[in-house]
């Protein structure tokens, strides 16, 4: 289940954070590889990877999850973790088990 998770995340990513398209604008600049406009969200990730202490996948899916559920842009969401304002708690053992 964790697995089909990851790769559902991971196909939505592309599908919504990828480039809209595959040549340049009429400027000649070509768009911005995925990822690479928010550096905050990968430092988020891992920063909920640790707190959590779950994969970096897992930790992606859960900033995700958390900024959908609350309405907001992924990108801010993670600023407010990397600014110590958000804190992600790990999940009891009884919960984590079931």
């Amino acid at each position: 289940m964790a697995d089909a998770l990851v790769l559902a995340d991971t196909v939505c990513a592309v599908l919504l954070d990828g480039p809209s398209q595959s040549r340049p604008d009429q400027d000649g600049h070509w768009p911005a590889q995925p990822g690479l406009r928010h550096p905050e969200v990968h430092q988020a990730t891992g920063m909920i990877s640790v707190q959590m202490r779950v994969s970096v996948e897992v930790a992606l899916v859960r900033l995700r999850a958390f900024a959908y559920a609350h309405d907001r842009y992924l990108r801010d969401v993670a600023g407010d973790v990397v600014a110590r304002r958000l804190r992600f708690e790990p999940e009891p053992a009884a919960e984590r088990d079931s």
